[in-house]
């Protein structure tokens, strides 16, 4: 009960929307619902970052990338159901599971951005002449708030 009761408070500290609406509590199913749609709104921002990025590769960059991003999916299914394993059973599963899956694919995200804007002469990068990208973003800073 405490260790549920602290995932709780340390969440609400996380996440301080889920914590409180319009100055009354919500309950579990509230913050349920709401990391739902904070999960479902970090995948479609994810799933955009991941087409602008298939746009930019070809051939066999094309399936390197599809295998990469098949892998990821699979890496972040495993990390959160590890990370998560010690509520399954709990009430607070689901919202703590799909919390965890949007705070990767923002993660992922970050990655799959600065592909598209890497610098030039960085032969880490996928793309040999990424000055054909045309992208207005800037580089992701993945320490930034």
């Amino acid at each position: 009960m405490l260790k549920k009761t602290l995932i709780l408070l340390s969440l609400a500290t996380i996440f301080p929307s889920m914590a409180e609406r319009s100055g009354t509590l919500i309950t579990q199913v509230d913050m349920t619902q709401d990391s739902a749609k904070e999960y479902q709104s970090a995948k479609k921002t994810l799933n955009e970052t991941y087409q602008k990025v298939s746009k930019a590769v070809k051939g066999e960059q094309k399936t390197l990338l599809k295998k990469f991003q098949d892998a990821w999916k699979k890496y972040r299914d495993s990390a959160c159901r590890f990370s998560t394993s010690g509520s399954q059973g709990g009430s607070a599963y689901a919202m703590i599971y799909e919390s965890c899956l949007a705070e990767k694919n923002h993660q992922r995200e970050v990655e799959l951005k600065n592909f598209l804007i890497c610098p030039e002469g960085d032969l880490s990068c996928p793309f040999v002449n990424s000055s054909l990208i045309h992208n207005d973003d800037q580089k992701i800073d993945s320490n930034a708030p």
